[in-house]
């Protein structure tokens, strides 16, 4: 545990009548984090996350494991941020969000998409290890990693930026009152997370 006068934490102090040529800091939120040495931009809509805030994302990313496997008995596994292009033209979703979709072509011509959500990775999963027995279910299995988009318009810091850190949770139920009951309980888990770190929020 480092000293906190110890941290890396190059602070940025910008004067409050300061005319800002940088047009790149859109919020307050912004402007705060890059002031108190908490993040630095490192390309547009990407950003270095520095000492403090990282400890900051550990606790938070604690909070949520610890509301996700005690309250919704769900477990954590990585899925892989590059996903093959064939899931996302199966699915539909390669039209439909290929504006926003990160790609890279590997050496052997392939298509792959750096994810900005899971949906057709986490299926495909479960579809290669088919037949799952009924006695697992309700399966609910999460995440917590980098995704990507290419944003328009990267604004707001941390808030529409093309690489970004985000918790996904896929279920998979037997039955559509068996999902609603999943959804009840996810719900309440949420509820029960964003009450007890202070946050306001509408459903």
């Amino acid at each position: 545990m480092n000293k906190l006068s110890n941290i890396f934490q190059p602070s940025l102090i910008i004067p409050k009548n300061a005319i800002i040529k940088n047009q790149d800091v859109t919020s307050k939120s912004q402007r705060l984090m890059l002031e108190q040495g908490l993040i630095r931009p490192a390309g547009n809509g990407t950003f270095y996350i520095l000492p403090l805030l990282q400890r900051s994302v550990r606790k938070a990313i604690d909070l949520v494991d610890h509301f996700m496997q005690h309250h919704v008995e769900a477990e954590k596994l990585t899925l892989p941020i590059l996903t093959s292009a064939e899931l996302w033209q199966k699915s539909g979703r390669l039209e439909t969000a290929g504006g926003e979709l990160m790609s890279i072509t590997d050496r052997h011509g392939k298509q792959q998409i750096l994810g900005p959500t899971h949906e057709e990775s986490i299926t495909a999963l479960l579809a290669a290890i088919s037949p799952v027995s009924y006695r697992q279910f309700p399966l609910r299995l999460y995440q917590i990693s980098s995704k990507f988009r290419d944003e328009m318009k990267p604004r707001f810091g941390l808030l529409r930026a093309k690489e970004f850190l985000m918790k996904d949770l896929y279920t998979f139920d037997v039955g559509l009152n068996e999902a609603r009951r999943t959804y009840d309980q996810v719900n309440d888990a949420y509820r029960k997370l964003f009450d007890a770190v202070g946050v306001p929020f509408v459903k």
